[in-house]
């Protein structure tokens, strides 16, 4: 679901100092239990990350970092997965250098072409 600016229509215009400031104050709350929700589910992706687990293409138990590289190479191997192939490829740090070609143009604003003689104040 799309908000903000797709739906201007719901904006309500902030009337007063006080009214801004308090938008700014909850806005602040919720962006920083928006950032510690993140933070935790983060964490809780590390620790799941570290943790052993037993794969049927191999004996043993091996970390789940492992079992998500090895999902990865058996599926561009096997299923010519381009997706997969490029993960492997920018995981191993050979990722082509993006270049941007075309042209960019800047406007120019002739005021500041045309030099002007400092004005003397009376």
């Amino acid at each position: 679901m799309k908000r903000g600016a797709s739906h201007p229509e719901n904006l309500k215009p902030v009337r007063t100092s006080e009214e801004a400031q308090n938008k700014g104050h909850r806005g602040g709350i919720a962006s920083g239990k928006a950032r510690k929700r993140r933070a935790l589910y983060r964490e809780i992706l590390q620790d799941l990350m570290a943790q052993p687990m037993k794969v049927s293409f191999k004996d043993g138990l091996i970390s789940t970092d492992e079992a998500i590289c090895l999902a990865q190479v058996r599926k561009a191997v096997h299923e010519a997965d381009t997706a997969a192939a490029s993960w492997c490829r920018d995981t191993l740090g050979q990722k082509p250098k993006e270049e941007f070609s075309g042209s960019l143009s800047l406007p120019v604003i002739v005021d500041d072409l045309i030099p002007r003689k400092k004005q003397k104040r009376a």
